[in-house]
């Protein structure tokens, strides 16, 4: 995991970030897009594409990309080129919500029109992302810093730095841009003593189920009108975790996962929970009925694998990764030539 923690992120347009391009090592690589190469020894990605080749992408976050598996072999593009012993490409964008996901795919929509197939792995960052207390109408990963940058680089030497320490008070709701000096004191007291009143506690940790499966469905309604107008299929896969699956944990997965609680954020344990999947999955599964989309809940055909397939909570080893792509293939198999 350590070599995924290296990879870094670079600043694009529209969807904000992606992971560097042109990473380079034995367990992971990517273009100059920062898109994860398909395989090893032949490794294929969009910006080795040619023009007339047909290809499938997969589509999603973190789990899509692959982080986890030992090399580019064993991503869920890799394992279903070699399965289905068609074109497989990796167009993932690690800690990517759902819109991010959208936006992506209409950055690169000139290079894309031979595309057959489009396989979203996805779910569990919009959920996450719900608990954020964002301006932002879709919240994503580092909303945060992109808001405080821009709102601050007008801002003079000073005002950034009594930003930076009323930050570090847990004051970073106060309206103090505008503030003179003197008047600091007042609107302090007035602002504390509001949310008080209001009981405006940390909600970091409350996610908002409804929330993700509006946000979920709206982009989706998107991928259904692109889908039929591009000629390409579309299969919406809900990522597998723990508790959503309800896997009795390998030996190994039990040392990892008690390791990961002496060091686990609130909306983490929140989101790792049966209750929770289960009733995001099923919003999402009737959604999909209703508007006659194919939807996979990749949370059902995990549950009695005894081996060791999770290596954290959202990412997998290479045998998840296999079995993932197997069920994907299940459902594909039918139009695969």
């Amino acid at each position: 995991m350590r070599e995924y923690d290296s990879i870094g992120i670079q600043w694009i347009p529209y969807t904000m970030f992606t992971q560097n391009s042109g990473y380079r090592s034995s367990v992971v690589n990517t273009d100059k897009f920062g898109f994860r190469y398909t395989g090893k020894c032949d490794p294929v990605s969009l910006e080795s594409l040619q023009g007339s080749d047909e290809f499938s992408l997969i589509i999603g976050a973190s789990m899509a990309f692959g982080v986890g598996a030992s090399s580019d072999d064993e991503t869920i593009a890799a394992h279903l080129r070699q399965m289905t012993g068609e074109l497989f490409l990796n167009m993932a964008g690690r800690a990517f919500n759902s819109k991010q996901e959208l936006i992506l795919f209409l950055n690169h929509l000139e290079a894309l029109k031979t595309v057959k197939r489009v396989v979203l792995v996805s779910g569990a960052n919009n959920l996450y992302c719900s608990a954020f207390s964002s301006r932002l109408y879709d919240p994503m990963f580092f909303s945060d810093l992109y808001l405080q940058t821009m709102e601050n680089s007008s801002l003079s030497k000073k005002r950034k730095v009594f930003g930076s320490t009323l930050r570090a008070l847990g004051l970073s709701k106060l309206d103090w841009k505008r503030l003179h000096l003197k008047e600091f004191p007042k609107a302090t007291f007035a602002f504390l003593k509001r949310s008080n009143k209001l009981n405006l506690v940390d909600n970091s940790e409350r996610l908002d189920i409804d929330a993700a499966v509006r946000r979920t469905c709206a982009d989706l309604d998107i991928w259904n009108i692109l889908s039929k107008s591009m000629g390409f299929d579309l299969i919406y896969c809900l990522q597998p975790m723990p508790a959503w699956c309800g896997k009795i944990l390998s030996p190994e997965e039990q040392a990892l996962f008690d390791e990961l609680n002496n060091d686990q954020n609130m909306i983490l344990q929140r989101l790792d929970d049966e209750q929770v999947g289960l009733r995001y999955g099923n919003a999402l599964a009737n959604f999909c009925v209703e508007n006659d989309l194919t939807f996979l809940n990749l949370n059902t055909s995990l549950k009695d694998i005894g081996e060791w397939i999770f290596v954290d909570r959202v990412h997998l080893t290479d045998t998840g990764y296999g079995y993932v792509a197997k069920d994907i293939f299940n459902t594909i198999g039918k139009s695969v030539q």
